[in-house]
């Protein structure tokens, strides 16, 4: 048999697992349904199968030879959980099947919508919050709360609903408003039964709107590391490995006291050209890099897995950081070959 770390998902949101794994001298066996997922040929096993379909995945580790010494993901979860309302699949991420609806009539089709984008064929109904969107990042070990960050997440303007276009650090709260929300957020991932390992939150006001027992696979926890120097990725996968102790989810020292994942939208059109090396090479700039590939046909945005790809930024201050994003995205080579409408 071959020893190796098993990583659930092959989108780039996962690469922070696969460094620390292999860092760890761990062997990468990435699992993943579709054949161009890019940690696929980045692995030193690469298993194409959807893994919702568990035994088949189980067997295919069999046939490789393949005896895991942890199983770990990054963004790829089955979700914890009179006016306008919100019909989302309970079971899905990244926005996919989820509608705001404002009268009966439009609950058909938003119903077929969730209904298709969830695995297990279940939906739900919520009622529409409104205020600002926040996402709280903790880790547990034995049901002790490590707090890891808060960001405030800004959205793009509907439609689509929910798609997040950056997570932004610091949140502008106060200490003691932080520290409620971090207690919520205990207390939410303790109500869903998460004793020990990752803590994703998101929250408007103080209702809980999605727990996840991962790390955010919007770039959360490398962004975490650059502004509070806790180290989520390492944490995550000595967890997954059955060596995680309270000493490894202390604090380091931070790069900078603020910063952002700025992610990039474009129209939908056939990708011509993509180079994010013009970006990286700003000061300030951590990590820019693409979801999609030259060649693919990039279709409208619907949810956020049609987001072309993102940034990593920090800065010292608010304005430094609004000025370097902006010189990051207009750094960004991008092209891509609209259609035009006939007639």
């Amino acid at each position: 048999m071959r020893p190796a770390f098993v990583l659930v998902g092959g989108s780039r949101s996962q690469l922070g697992l696969l460094e620390q794994a292999r860092a760890l001298g761990h062997e990468v066996c990435v699992v993943d349904g579709a054949e161009t997922a890019p940690l696929l040929a980045a692995a030193e096993i690469g298993i194409v199968r959807n893994f919702v379909e568990v035994d088949a995945v189980l067997e295919d580790l069999r046939t490789r030879k393949v005896e895991p010494v942890a199983v770990a993901t990054m963004g790829s979860d089955q979700a914890a959980f009179e006016g306008p309302s919100v019909l989302k699949p309970v079971d899905g991420s990244a926005q996919r099947g989820v509608t705001e609806v404002r009268s009966r009539e439009e609950i058909p089709a938003a119903f077929e919508r969730a209904l298709a984008a969830s695995r297990t064929g279940a939906v739900v109904l919520e009622r529409y919050l409104e205020g600002d969107e926040l996402t709280i990042n903790g880790f547990l070990l034995d049901g002790e709360y490590f707090p890891m960050s808060i960001t405030k997440r800004l959205l793009h303007p509907p439609p689509p609903l929910g798609v997040c276009i950056a997570h932004r650090y610091p949140s502008g709260l106060s200490v003691e408003r932080e520290r409620e929300l971090f207690d919520l957020a205990h207390r939410a991932s303790t109500a869903v039964g998460i004793e020990t390992g990752p803590s994703y939150v998101q929250v408007r006001e103080d209702f809980v709107i999605e727990v996840g027992a991962r790390l955010g696979g919007g770039k959360d926890a490398e962004l975490a590391k650059l502004v509070t120097g806790f180290d989520a990725v390492r944490a995550n996968v000595l967890w997954a490995l059955g060596e995680l102790g309270a000493g490894d989810l202390q604090r380091g020292e931070a790069v900078a006291s603020h910063g952002q994942v700025r992610f990039v939208v474009a129209p939908p059109g056939r990708i011509v050209r993509l180079d994010a090396s013009p970006a990286v090479a700003l000061d300030g700039v951590h990590e820019a890099g693409f979801y999609w590939r030259e060649g693919m046909t990039l279709p409208p945005l619907i949810s956020g897995a049609e987001r072309l790809g993102y940034l990593v930024l920090t800065a010292s201050g608010e304005d430094e950081l609004d000025e370097l994003t902006d010189r990051a995205l207009q750094a960004l080579d991008v092209e891509i070959a609209v259609e035009q409408p006939v007639g």
